[in-house]
């Protein structure tokens, strides 16, 4: 865990204001298959530390037709316990998939689930998982605080909590499924990407920082 005295320094003595974007080489273009919709409501989670999640997985129970994990984390096991604790057979745990793949359980998915830890300076970051789900052109629902809820609403491409509130988070899910503007959700969040995002444009604005302030 960073030491407070480090937070302290980058938050306030580096006066950081924009989000700390992770570029991870995504290509919109790798998600265009990854444009269907299942019959019933799938809520899906990809990867990551999988924080904040547990309260809220048995009362998603009662909000969505499946809520399924891709990948792993220091919280799976934990998830697991909970699922077969409370026989939640609409929970479905797929296991680390290749990077290939993904478009596959995108594609699957009516919604992507993203979760973060409240911290200062988490909060200060754009996980590249976020920007995979905007290239895929599919709507977000997140517990998390700082950056990707601010992302989120000027988007328009989906519904955020606050980090850890798994009261918040089921709420989430539920105006999620009660929403009847879930591809445009969607396409709000592609737009987005595309000009925000995409790696031309992130590079570009990261040399032009560069050559502001290396000189």
């Amino acid at each position: 865990r960073t030491d407070d005295n480090a937070k302290s320094a980058y938050l306030g003595e580096c006066r950081v204001r924009s989000p700390v974007v992770d570029v991870d080489g995504i290509d919109a273009g790798d998600f265009d298959l990854a444009c269907g919709r299942n019959r019933q409501d799938c809520i899906e989670g990809v990867g990551g530390e999988l924080d904040g999640e547990d309260d809220a997985v048995g009362q998603e129970e009662h909000a969505a037709e499946s809520v399924c994990v891709v990948g792993d984390g220091q919280e799976l096991d934990n998830l697991k316990s909970m699922a077969k604790k409370e026989k939640l057979e609409n929970v479905v745990f797929h296991g680390r998939k290749p990077s290939e793949e993904m478009p596959k359980y995108y594609g699957l998915a009516d919604a992507m689930l993203v979760t973060l830890v409240p911290d200062p300076l988490i909060s200060l970051t754009l996980p590249a998982k976020v920007q995979s789900y905007m290239a895929a052109g599919k709507p977000i629902i997140a517990s998390a605080d700082g950056e990707i809820p601010d992302v989120i609403k000027e988007s328009k491409c989906g519904f955020c909590a606050a980090a850890n509130d798994e009261n918040e988070l089921v709420k989430a899910v539920k105006e999620f499924i009660a929403s009847q503007d879930r591809q445009q959700l969607g396409e709000n969040g592609r737009k987005y990407y595309s000009q925000n995002f995409a790696v031309d444009i992130v590079m570009n604005k990261l040399e032009n920082i560069l050559k502001k302030n290396c000189r």
